[in-house]
């Protein structure tokens, strides 16, 4: 028997794509409604927009204010790791 194919955190790779898998591996971060919800308040905020449903598939899209949120903070978690090295390599030397 051949065992099944892991992705992130040791789940089965089907499992990580799916948004169950996003949920459970999120910890909570999407609490307060699952997926939906979260995706409910994304668009709300205006960060994401949804597009025509395909089949049964409802997909999304970043907007442009989505992808200037985005990259703020990814640069602030840029940032945070920047920090958090130099303060390793200090106590490292």
């Amino acid at each position: 028997m051949v065992p099944p194919r892991t992705g992130e955190f040791g789940r089965s790779a089907p499992d990580t794509a799916s948004l169950g898998g996003v949920e459970r591996q999120a910890v909570g971060v999407l609490a307060g409604g699952g997926a939906v919800g979260c995706l409910a308040k994304l668009e709300a905020a205006g960060l994401v927009g949804a597009l025509p449903p395909e089949a049964r598939r409802h997909p999304y899209r970043i907007t442009t204010r989505g992808v200037e949120v985005l990259e703020r903070e990814l640069s602030d978690f840029a940032h945070i790791v920047k920090v958090g090295l130099g303060r390793i390599a200090a106590t490292m030397a």
